[in-house]
C-alpha cells in the first residue's frame, strides 16, 4: 500500500512538472488582457497617450546620414469580441496597430503570423529566448554569396525570437530610464544553410512609461534610431 502511495505521488509530481514545459518552437499566447490599462504595464494604452521620437538613420558605416521625428498615439479603444484594444499609430509603422495589455506583456491583434495574437514583447519578464512567431515554407530571399549558386529565392522555415535583459540603463533626450532591452532575432533553416542570431531590432521599454528606444538593424549592423523625446500619458 506504502508503495502505491509513493508511486501516485511521483506520477502527480512528473506530470506536473510535464505540464510546465513549454514547447520552444511553439509562441506563448496570453490568458486574458488586464483591465487597467495604464498601471503596472510595460506599455500604458490610454486613448491621447503619445510619445514623440527623434529618429537617426545610419549608414553601413555607423556616420549620421538623416534625422527627424516620429510618434506613436493612441488614437482609440476598440472591443474585439469581449476585450478591450486599441487603435496605436506606431513608430515605423504604416497602418494603425491593434494592440493591448495581457497577463503576458505587449500583444498584437493582427500580426502577419496569422492565427493567433503574438506578443512581442513579455512582461513581467521571462527571461529565456521565447518564440514570437513562425513561417513554415516562407519564400525568402536569399542574401549573398549565396544567391550565387542558389538563386534570389529559396523556400525556408523561419522563426522570429526575443531575448531580454533588464536594468540597461538608456539616456535619451527625454532623461535617463531604467528599461527592459528586447532583442528581436531571425532563425533561417533551409537544405542549403541555416542562420542564427541574427538581429532585426531591439526594444527598451521601462514599465508604466512606455518605449524608449527603438533600435533596427540590417543584419547585425545598426541603421535606424528612435530616441524618446517626450511624452503625455492619462489615466
Amino acid at each position: 500500500m506504502r508503495n502505491i502511495f509513493i508511486l501516485i505521488i511521483a506520477l502527480i509530481f512528473i506530470s506536473c512538472e510535464q505540464s510546465e514545459v513549454h514547447d520552444k518552437y511553439q509562441p506563448i499566447l496570453y490568458n486574458y488582457i488586464l483591465t487597467n490599462q495604464t498601471k503596472s504595464v510595460i506599455m500604458p494604452l490610454h486613448i491621447g497617450n503619445r510619445w514623440i521620437y527623434q529618429v537617426s538613420d545610419f549608414n553601413s558605416k555607423g556616420d549620421l546620414i538623416n534625422s527627424g521625428y516620429d510618434t506613436i498615439y493612441v488614437v482609440k479603444d476598440t472591443l474585439i469580441g469581449y476585450e478591450r484594444w486599441f487603435n496605436v499609430k506606431w513608430i515605423n509603422y504604416n497602418n494603425l496597430r491593434i494592440i493591448t495589455n495581457t497577463d503576458i506583456g505587449l500583444s498584437d491583434k493582427y500580426s502577419i503570423c496569422g492565427g493567433y495574437s503574438n506578443n512581442e514583447v513579455f512582461y513581467p519578464a521571462y527571461y529565456s529566448s521565447y518564440l514570437i512567431c513562425k513561417y513554415e515554407n516562407f519564400r525568402y530571399l536569399v542574401p549573398p554569396p549565396y544567391n550565387d549558386t542558389i538563386g534570389d529565392f529559396v523556400t525556408v522555415s523561419a522563426y522570429y525570437w526575443c531575448d531580454i535583459e533588464s536594468n540597461k540603463i538608456i539616456n535619451v533626450n527625454a532623461g535617463s530610464y531604467n528599461c527592459y532591452q528586447y532583442t528581436l532575432w531571425t532563425e533561417i533553416i533551409c537544405k542549403y544553410f541555416n542562420f542564427a542570431n541574427t538581429i532585426i531590432c531591439r526594444y527598451y521599454y521601462t514599465p508604466d512609461i512606455g518605449l524608449i528606444r527603438f533600435e533596427l538593424y540590417n543584419y547585425d549592423s545598426m541603421y535606424k534610431v528612435y530616441d524618446l523625446i517626450s511624452y503625455k500619458l492619462y489615466e
